[in-house]
């Protein structure tokens, strides 16, 4: 799906390309856009963004979107309505939630709610963010056909 995203977005004009397998596997990155790092999210069920904040909760591992060195946040919801967003403001709102998130398993404001779950394929409970596009600065927007896929 993300080589697909990334179709639409250079249809919508955007210069995005692709990163390299190392890139993606050490850095978190799955693009690049103005020589800045981009990571690319479909969401199938929601019309937010879906931050992995911890891989495992438990253990303390932060996860892949938190640690990710990617300066930009693709995300293209169900309805194929993309948004390009700063990932550092993601950061900022997930960071300062973690304090509550400790003290009470939970985070849930206007926009942001951070929740503790379990994670299906490998069963340690990890910590997910689903963030509203309103709650960021949206940098662009553009629309990827999802029919015919």
């Amino acid at each position: 799906m993300e080589e697909r995203i990334i179709d639409a977005m250079r249809s919508a004009g955007i210069a995005v390309q692709l990163a390299t397998a190392q890139e993606d596997q050490y850095q978190k990155i799955d693009g690049w856009l103005d020589g800045k790092g981009l990571q690319i999210k479909y969401r199938e069920t929601g019309d937010d963004i879906l931050f992995e904040v911890y891989k495992d909760w438990l253990k303390g591992i932060e996860g892949r979107d938190l640690i990710g060195q990617a300066d930009l946040y693709a995300c293209v919801n169900r309805a194929g309505q993309g948004v390009i967003v700063p990932t550092a403001e993601i950061k900022a709102l997930v960071r300062a939630a973690i304090p509550t998130v400790r003290a009470q398993g939970y985070y849930k404001e206007s926009g942001l709610d951070i929740k503790l779950r379990p994670d299906a394929y490998h069963g340690q409970l990890k910590c997910v963010a689903f963030i509203d596009w309103s709650r960021l600065t949206i940098l662009q927007r553009f629309t990827v056909h999802l029919t015919g896929a």
